[in-house]
């Protein structure tokens, strides 16, 4: 009997499933506390960045808008990553398993399988 030369794929499943099980929980948990710390820091951020920015000798009204278009932008950034995370983290989940199929479906179709790889249609 010839030992596989490819470890299980099952391993990789069962690894998405309890991140999968995790990131449910945290949804439920951590959500409404990671928002709370979010507006924290960023008001903390916001105030430090805009003193500092007062305090210094080259402080002009241009770069005080620049200073606050870009924190805005950071911050909106941010927050929608944070606010929609229980909808992105299934979806990042779902691309990994579909990477995964495609590519237990490659190994198992044999010695040619990297020619087929490369041509078949891109995702």
């Amino acid at each position: 009997m010839t030992p596989h030369l490819f470890f299980d794929l099952g391993t990789l499943n069962d690894i998405l499933d309890a991140f999968e099980a995790a990131t449910f929980s945290w949804v439920f948990n951590l959500h409404s506390l990671a928002l709370a710390t979010f507006f924290t820091l960023a008001s903390i951020e916001l105030g430090w960045s805009l003193f500092r920015h007062v305090l210094s000798p080259s402080a002009s009204l241009e770069g005080l808008f620049d200073l606050v278009i870009r924190k805005v932008v950071a911050f909106s950034f941010s927050y929608y990553v944070l606010y929609f995370s229980p909808a992105i983290i299934p979806l990042i989940l779902s691309s990994f398993q579909k990477a995964g199929t495609a590519f237990e479906l490659c190994v198992r179709s044999g010695p040619g399988a990297p020619r087929r790889l490369r041509s078949a249609p891109r995702l």
